[in-house]
């Protein structure tokens, strides 16, 4: 579950430019936890970055909740946590993507210009799917087959 937290993006947000005919999408920014693509946060153009501990520092409010939740996930399979905790969690993994991308929405929806900014969930869906797949209590498979 971890893995899937580092590889997928935790916030995708558009990179809008000015032009003659009025707002336009230049290209789309993806956060993750250890990687960053889009316009290159340190000069022109469009960039790659894995493993920039400054980005993954700046980041790390929107990527670490993600990490909660996958921490969350095993520990629910493990029956450490509850319904309700694994679903705060999930709730807090995706909540600083939508209040980083809110002032943009608001922008762009009183402009007239629509594009997306927010949270990708793949972490959520793929937590979500495990847990609801895992069983609760796996020595029950195995009673009875030994003996």
């Amino acid at each position: 579950m971890v893995s899937v937290c580092a590889i997928t993006p935790a916030l995708v947000m558009p990179f809008v430019a000015w032009g003659p005919a009025g707002y336009y999408v230049a290209a789309y920014t993806a956060y993750g936890l250890i990687w960053y693509y889009g316009a290159s946060p340190y000069g022109h153009g469009i960039g790659i970055a894995i493993l920039d501990p400054m980005l993954t520092f700046l980041m790390l409010p929107v990527t670490a909740p993600t990490l909660v939740f996958a921490l969350g996930v095993v520990r629910y399979s493990e029956r450490r946590w509850n319904v309700a905790q694994l679903v705060a969690s999930a709730i807090l993994s995706v909540l600083p993507g939508f209040l980083m991308s809110f002032p943009s929405i608001i922008l762009w929806s009183t402009s007239g210009f629509y594009a997306y900014a927010g949270p990708i969930p793949i972490h959520l869906i793929v937590g979500t799917t495990i847990a609801a797949t895992v069983s609760r209590r796996p020595s029950e498979l195995w009673e009875g087959t030994l003996a």
